[in-house]
């Protein structure tokens, strides 16, 4: 078997890029007979130069980097304004590509200073690297593992209130025994992160499936917590039209907890109805309450003649708030019809709509829909859409109060 083509790179190819941005803008909006206008002008310089290449080899060792400044003045009508400056180093480099194990690095810096009326300078920096490796073996299945570390920094002054030793000694009223001290202060958060990836095929199920977690450590001035991640997706092909998909999530982020598992069966056409079936279990939990729910849908379509079919859509869920019961369904149905009439299309629809959730009260919904569109198939500018639709749609929502009646039963509210 020939191998797949590989494009090779020059050994080194200098890029550069100039862009220059000007842009004058003014907005006016009118608000209960009160007029007002706002309006305000940018200019922004990019300058980028870049290098690609390769070390020895194309096949051994690839790389791109550039470097990218960039500037920013802005004012404002109003008399404000914002300026700002940032330089940029981007780097990765791939090692082994064509081979069944290969390896990415690749990094990013910015730093950025931006300045504002009224406002202290600051300057924000920011890093991100990683490394990528790879597996790819048409007998196994395809493996891809990473970490990378992201990390963003805040620096600028900030004010703060001491008291004033001098105060007490010579008894000025004016100062108030308070004085302001500037202080530069560095706030960095960072994450760190190890990912894996793998994708295969069960030969024996006819079955594809894709495998994803990764564990992350999250660090800020103000918290520290640690992230876990899963999720498991498969599809699978029994016979002919029949497929089945499933998926898994679980998610485990500071106090966060989360699972999930929902599956569905599209089954191969009964004549001309078309349906499928579907399954859904979710929990979470967090420091202010825990869920769950199961959900069970339905989705069929039915083709009535070449010009006609309609559609119906069913979804019940049993849920659960803190103990507390949690349902809502959700019911809907359509007719269609459509057909060319010369160079335009014509399509015509009613749709119905009925849904329901309890959810500190009762929300219900009713909706119907009846419309007509028309738009062109041989127009030399495009495309020409046009639609009429008039709609009917019923809200019912009742409110429970927390404050209790005498008899401690929960006061109920009703509003339409």
């Amino acid at each position: 078997m020939a191998a797949a083509p590989y494009a090779y790179l020059k050994r080194f190819r200098l890029t550069g890029l100039v862009e220059l941005s000007y842009r004058d803008y003014s907005v006016s909006s009118t608000y209960q007979g009160r007029k007002s206008e706002s309006g305000g002008t940018s200019f922004e310089q990019r300058y980028k130069l870049g290098l690609q290449g390769y070390v020895y080899h194309p096949k051994l060792v690839t790389f791109s980097t550039s470097v990218t400044f960039r500037k920013e003045n802005t004012d404002s009508d109003s008399g404000g304004g914002r300026d700002g400056k940032d330089i940029n180093y981007n780097f990765i480099a791939t090692f082994l590509a064509t081979r069944p194990v290969s390896m990415d690095v690749y990094g990013s810096r910015t730093d950025s200073t931006i300045e504002g009326v009224g406002t202290a300078p600051y300057d924000i920096t920011s890093n991100f690297y990683g490394a990528r490796l790879y597996f790819r073996d048409r007998r196994y299945p395809s493996i891809r593992l990473e970490y990378n570390h992201w990390d963003y920094t805040i620096e600028r002054e900030k004010g703060f209130r001491v008291m004033d030793e001098d105060f007490f000694l010579f008894d000025d009223e004016d100062e108030g025994g308070l004085k302001v001290r500037e202080k530069t202060v560095r706030e960095k958060t960072s994450v760190d992160r190890f990912s894996l990836n793998v994708n295969g095929f069960l030969k024996t199920i006819n079955t594809n499936y894709t495998i994803t977690g990764d564990l992350s450590d999250y660090t800020s001035p103000f918290r520290n917590y640690k992230g876990k991640h899963l999720t498991i997706n498969t599809f699978t092909v029994i016979r002919k039209e029949n497929m089945v998909a499933t998926s898994f999530n679980y998610s485990d982020i500071d106090i966060y907890k989360l699972a999930r598992f929902a599956t569905n069966a599209r089954l191969s056409p009964i004549g001309r109805l078309h349906h499928s079936y579907g399954y859904e279990y979710l929990t979470s939990e967090s420091g202010r309450e825990k869920t769950s729910a199961h959900t069970v849908s339905n989705h069929l379509r039915y083709r009535f003649s070449r010009l006609i079919f309609g559609n119906a859509q069913l979804r019940y869920k049993l849920g659960k708030r803190d103990g507390a019961r949690e349902d809502a369904y959700d019911i809907s149905a359509g007719l269609n019809y459509g057909r060319p009439i010369k160079d335009f299309d014509f399509t015509s629809y009613y749709r119905f709509n009925l849904s329901s959730e309890e959810r500190h009260g009762e929300y219900k919904f009713m909706g119907n829909s009846l419309g007509v569109s028309l738009s062109t198939r041989k127009f030399m500018w495009g495309r020409i859409y046009s639609n009429y639709d008039i709609s009917h749609r019923k809200i019912d929502f009742s409110s429970f109060d927390e404050s209790e009646d005498s008899d401690g039963s929960l006061e109920k509210a009703d509003s339409l």
